[in-house]
């Protein structure tokens, strides 16, 4: 379920940034995801952006009340790549990695797990989308 969360937290990072006014590199990912007593995974995402490198155009929390619209891009994100079919056709390694830079990976300064951990498939997958 981490590999869920942290996918949907980098498709957020890529849609809100432009109306932001921040680059990807400067939003930053924090994934909190843990199993509950029933074993059911609860999990959060805070999005924040780095002091000092771009200036915004009203920050991340103006954003909030459009939620839904961030959602449904990341929905489209999530369903379409530019490198496809090889993009989606990557073996799957040891550790979950399904994702490139033209759809799901942001710069490593912006992903506290180097970029790991990542698969945009289960994150449609997930989502019953």
């Amino acid at each position: 379920m981490f590999v869920w969360w942290h996918t949907l937290a980098h498709h957020l990072i890529r849609s809100v940034q432009a109306e932001t006014g921040s680059s990807s590199a400067s939003i930053r990912e924090r994934v909190y995801a843990i199993p509950d007593a029933l074993g059911a995974w609860k999990g959060a995402i805070v999005l924040h952006v780095t002091e000092g490198m771009d200036g915004t155009l009203g920050g991340l929390t103006s954003l909030l009340p459009n939620l839904q619209l961030y959602l449904d891009r990341v929905e489209e994100s999530a369903l379409r790549c530019s490198n496809d079919p090889l993009c989606e056709e990557t073996p799957k390694a040891v550790m979950p990695q399904k994702g490139c830079y033209a759809c799901t990976l942001n710069p490593e300064t912006s992903c506290e797990h180097r970029n790991m951990f990542l698969d945009r498939l289960l994150l449609i997958e997930g989502a019953d989308i």
